[in-house]
């Protein structure tokens, strides 16, 4: 040690000895490792906005298939009945229902009814009929 200020060497001289070809001095090396940290920091943000890029074109590719299911369901909805639409149409399929079982209990009706009236018929005409003479 020295006495001037502990044993640290304070000059930016270059190294002593046989290696003199590779020694780098301290400034350089720092400067190195700026400038190696510097790059990959400049890689690692390049990346970030390619992967930004892609995530807002996927997001605009769903946003576009979103507005499409969108406008699908509003024609769609278009083509809806109405809720008065569709109480009306109830009172007339009842309507029709009723009138169709009173069709049908008719002709039952006239189902029984016609055989009868035939035999009522029959029965009249043979009792009033004129008499055959019998050879």
């Amino acid at each position: 040690m020295t006495q001037d200020g502990g044993g640290a060497s304070r000059s930016t001289d270059p190294a002593a000895g046989t290696s003199s070809a590779t020694d780098v001095s301290l400034r350089e090396y720092v400067e190195m490792r700026i400038n190696a940290e510097s790059r990959r920091l400049e890689q690692r943000i390049d990346a970030s906005h390619e992967a930004v890029a892609k995530a807002e074109d996927a997001m605009t590719l769903r946003l576009e298939g979103m507005n499409e299911f969108r406008s699908q369901i509003q024609s769609e909805r278009a083509t809806y009945a109405t809720r008065e639409q569709r109480d009306d149409d109830q009172k007339r399929v009842g309507r029709i229902e009723g009138t169709i079982s009173k069709l049908v209990g008719g002709l039952i009706l006239a189902s029984f009814l016609m055989p009868l009236l035939t035999g009522v018929i029959v029965y009249l005409l043979t009792r009033h009929a004129i008499p055959t003479s019998k050879p």
